[in-house]
């Protein structure tokens, strides 16, 4: 995607980490290739959105000095090893933009980041919808998110992990060799919500849910969207 500020190639993607930080409380070698794939994707990205990221706000400075390619930006929630969402924004990125505003929308599960500059105004959101949440406070996220695009003079970026398929979507069994079809409750709410939002689209599933130790569904949930109106999106 082009980036308008800059006139180049702007590369976003979105990862759930399960725990990136609060390393002690993992396995030596799982934490470790946990922050060598984050480490790819921001050789990879200039835009990496982190959801479940755990640890605090002290974890900000490690990462400005252990992966300085990108600026940092991010939310936690009160326990360190829950929720923590992040945004890295690679400097040659950062070098178009004269401000930027952080908007908590909900502390450690979504952050909102305002950049603009002479000539660009764009705003990610990184979301992870929790899925212990009761459904009340899942639309009434739902909806801050949509107060928070609409009252943004530019483009916005919603990127995370939505803990949630689309109604005209399934998870995968495996045992089954099936799609199953389950609540589409906050999927309806969703899309009509976010209608004037288009998704940045690519097929294949991104979360494997495992039962004892054997892969039991696969499925969709991590995405990305955006309200750049799509006869712009195909010029980019």
């Amino acid at each position: 995607m082009q980036h308008a500020g800059l006139q180049s190639r702007l590369t976003i993607v979105t990862w759930n980490a399960s725990a990136l930080f609060c390393s002690h409380f993992a396995a030596p070698a799982a934490a470790k290739a946990k922050m060598t794939r984050y480490m790819q994707l921001l050789r990879g990205a200039d835009i990496v959105g982190i959801q479940e990221a755990h640890g605090h706000a002290g974890d900000l400075t490690t990462l400005s000095r252990e992966a300085p390619s990108h600026i940092h930006f991010g939310s936690f929630s009160t326990s360190p090893a829950a929720g923590g969402v992040l945004l890295s924004l690679r400097n040659e990125f950062v070098d178009g933009i004269n401000t930027f505003e952080e908007l908590v929308l909900s502390p450690g599960w979504c952050l909102a980041l305002r950049c603009t500059g002479t000539s660009i105004a764009v705003q990610f959101i990184c979301i992870h919808i929790e899925p212990a949440l009761a459904y009340a406070g899942k639309l009434k996220l739902l909806a801050d998110i949509i107060s928070c695009s609409t009252n943004f003079a530019g483009s916005t970026f919603l990127l995370g992990d939505f803990n949630f398929v689309h109604s005209d979507e399934a998870r995968f069994s495996v045992a089954d060799c099936r799609d199953i079809n389950g609540d589409s409750r906050l999927a309806d709410k969703f899309e009509a919500l976010f209608c004037a939002f288009s998704e940045l689209h690519q097929a294949n599933y991104t979360r494997k849910q495992v039962t004892r130790g054997v892969v039991s569904t696969l499925s969709r949930l991590d995405r990305i969207y955006t309200n750049i109106q799509p006869c712009l999106l195909h010029d980019m």
